[in-house]
């Protein structure tokens, strides 16, 4: 198996898989962005009244089921299969799946970058894909997490130069919001 790959191709494939099925991306993007900064306009900063707290926990999961229908989308598009309406269907054992994947793999890069925070930077990026892998392969929180870092063995310094340019394309995306 090839250990490497270019960026460049990645970037370049992953725009192109976009520009072939932005109107989905687009809607998805607007319509639950549009919940959240609602929900975030509409609370009060700092209040615990209830209607706060709800308009929080609809701004938290609106931003979250977006980035999952997100995720199962792109999924389908780099498999070569069609985006049908059952990438926003989850059941339940998904969901107590991701969400314990994700408070194990942001407790093992806490206590990574506890320990001088190289070992944090390594395991995020080796865990990097357990999202993926719960929502691709119907997997366990343990059991994904041990596949992400068994799919990225080898990978570590692609990955970071992969990370690496999708923080400067984040930065650099927020430069019209700012003038």
């Amino acid at each position: 198996m090839n250990k490497t790959f270019s960026v460049r191709n990645i970037l370049t494939d992953a725009w192109k898989l976009f520009v072939e099925h932005k109107k989905f991306y687009l809607e998805v993007v607007i319509v639950f962005g549009v919940i959240a900064v609602a929900a975030d306009w509409l609370r009060e900063e700092d209040s615990m009244r209830l209607v706060d707290i709800v308009l929080s926990i609809i701004n938290m999961v609106a931003t979250w089921y977006g980035s999952v229908v997100l995720m199962k989308a792109s999924l389908a598009v780099a498999s070569g299969r069609p985006i049908t309406p059952d990438v926003y269907n989850l059941t339940v054992s998904v969901i107590v799946s991701l969400i314990l994947a994700s408070m194990l793999v942001a407790l093992g890069i806490f206590v990574g970058t506890i320990l001088l925070i190289v070992p944090g930077v390594i395991f995020s990026l080796r865990t990097g894909l357990t999202q993926y892998v719960i929502l691709d392969e119907q997997t366990a929180s343990i059991p994904a997490i041990k596949r992400s870092i068994a799919l990225t063995k080898g990978y570590s310094w692609s990955f970071l130069r992969l990370m690496i340019c999708f923080v400067v394309l984040a930065l650099l995306s927020m430069f019209p919001l700012f003038g």
